[in-house]
């Protein structure tokens, strides 16, 4: 997790039996808009759009993924945003009271 004034950027990656899926996303603090891409073993296979609130993930290739592929891609990237507003909550919250 990285974060600066203007944005919040995080990679989460999951592994099972071998295979890696991993997701990078960049949120804007101003646009509030998201950015950002999904990888498979290492291969870019959709990209993030949307909100925080509303992810919208499209293939690669440009077909539309099944309900399934982006309801399990919606269910890792909302894991994933409850740990980073978890850290940022718990550690930096604190952290810009110090430093500001």
């Amino acid at each position: 997790m990285t974060v600066t004034n203007s944005s919040v950027a995080f990679a989460v990656a999951v592994a099972k039996g071998g295979n890696t899926i991993t997701l990078n996303a960049v949120e804007g603090d101003i646009t509030y808009t998201l950015a950002g891409e999904v990888l498979f073993n290492g291969i870019p296979v959709a990209t993030i759009g949307g909100t925080p609130d509303s992810p919208v993930f499209t293939a690669a290739s440009g077909h539309k993924l099944s309900s399934n592929e982006s309801d399990g891609l919606i269910e890792i990237f909302s894991g994933a945003l409850l740990v980073v507003t978890a850290l940022t909550n718990v550690v930096l919250a604190p952290a810009t009271v110090v430093f500001s």
